[in-house]
């Protein structure tokens, strides 16, 4: 017997009898016996006792003992005693020594000593020391030395030497020499020198020369000449000649012309026609007609008729007929049905009914029912029910459920959840 209230997800479990509440999870494991309670999300491990509680995610060791409270999501390692406290979300090495504070959400590496602070959230990497501090998100390299500082995302490159700050998000190039600041979140090139300010994102091209500046994020073109300004994110086409400006994303089409202005993100399509305007961002489709508008990302699919409006961003699926509204990002299904509304991203399942509500991002499953709600980013996954709200940015991997909410920002992992809310001002140290 199985009593579920107050936030509950799913009870994956072979116990007897599990009395959950209080923003409880999932639990999976093989224990004899668990008390779990105050957002306690998943246990997955084969200690002999465990005593969660206190904003507790999940548990995946083979330790003697842990003892975890205050915000701990996660820990995946083989050391023989770990303390984390205060916005630690998980961690995955072989290190000998991490000290983990404030807003850390994952390190993944083989590093010798790794001091993670502030608003950190993943370390990937072979180097010998990295420092990192102020919103750096993850670092995937193999560079000597590497300075990150504030905003800085992600670095994936080979390049001998970069400074990444203000908003920096990723990197992944084999130019000799860049120099990228205020946000700008990655490049992709085999240019020989690209000068990347105000808020880029991306770049991809074989182009000679391309100067992006002002929000741009991405490039991918074969085109002689590309003017980006003003929030573009990305182009991928074989246009003649393609005017992007004010908040557009991305471009992927081997249309004639396309005229996208106000926020428009990236269009994906071979359509006879296509309006785009007012924060549409990305269209995929093989359909006769579509009508985007009002924060539209992108869509996906072989449906007859698609109405979409209201910050709607993706549809992909098979389905008849889909009716998005109201922040809506993306919907990826073989559903019958799927009502979404109030800031949903994105939907990729096979289940059968789906009711998203309330800034939900995007769903990747094979359950048979989700109701995700408040602030919701995204899940990929294979559990049964999720009940996910409050700002909860992503989530990606295998045989997990996740109540994520308040500032949380990504979670790449197997069965691994977070939980991150506000901040907190103290350092603890194992």
């Amino acid at each position: 017997m199985i009593r579920l209230s107050d936030w509950i997800v799913s009870i994956k479990c072979h116990s007897s009898m599990i009395r959950l509440s209080d923003w409880i999870v999932c639990i999976k494991y093989h224990s004899s016996m668990i008390r779990l309670s105050d957002w306690i999300v998943s246990i997955k491990c084969h200690s002999s006792t465990i005593r969660l509680s206190d904003w507790i995610v999940s548990i995946k060791c083979h330790s003697s003992m842990i003892r975890l409270s205050d915000w701990i999501v996660s820990i995946k390692c083989h050391s023989s005693m770990i303390r984390l406290s205060d916005w630690i979300v998980c961690i995955k090495y072989h290190s000998s020594m991490i000290r983990l504070s404030d807003w850390i959400v994952s390190i993944k590496c083989h590093s010798s000593m790794i001091r993670l602070s502030d608003w950190i959230v993943s370390i990937k990497c072979d180097s010998s020391m990295i420092r990192l501090s102020d919103w750096i998100v993850s670092i995937k390299c193999h560079s000597s030395t590497i300075r990150l500082s504030d905003w800085i995302v992600s670095i994936k490159c080979h390049s001998s030497m970069i400074r990444l700050s203000d908003w920096i998000v990723s990197i992944k190039c084999h130019s000799s020499m860049i120099r990228l600041s205020d946000w700008i979140v990655s490049i992709k090139c085999d240019s020989s020198m690209i000068r990347l300010s105000d808020w880029i994102v991306s770049i991809k091209c074989h182009s000679s020369m391309i100067r992006l500046s002002d929000w741009i994020v991405s490039i991918k073109c074969h085109s002689s000449t590309i003017r980006l300004s003003d929030w573009i994110v990305s182009i991928k086409c074989q246009s003649s000649t393609i005017r992007l400006s004010d908040w557009i994303v991305s471009i992927k089409c081997d249309s004639s012309m396309i005229r996208l202005s106000d926020w428009i993100v990236s269009i994906k399509c071979h359509s006879s026609m296509i309006r785009l305007s007012d924060w549409i961002v990305s269209i995929k489709c093989d359909s006769s007609m579509i009508r985007l508008s009002d924060w539209i990302v992108s869509i996906k699919c072989h449906s007859s008729t698609i109405r979409l409006s209201d910050w709607i961003v993706s549809i992909k699926c098979d389905s008849s007929m889909i009716r998005l509204s109201d922040w809506i990002v993306s919907i990826k299904c073989h559903s019958s049905t799927i009502r979404l509304s109030d800031w949903i991203v994105s939907i990729k399942c096979d289940s059968s009914m789906i009711r998203l509500s309330d800034w939900i991002v995007s769903i990747k499953c094979d359950s048979s029912m989700i109701r995700l709600s408040d602030w919701i980013v995204s899940i990929k996954y294979h559990s049964s029910t999720i009940r996910l709200s409050d700002w909860v940015v992503s989530i990606k991997c295998h045989s997990s459920t996740i109540r994520l909410s308040d500032w949380i920002v990504s979670i790449k992992c197997h069965s691994s959840m977070i939980r991150l809310v506000r901040d907190c001002d103290s350092f603890y140290q194992m």
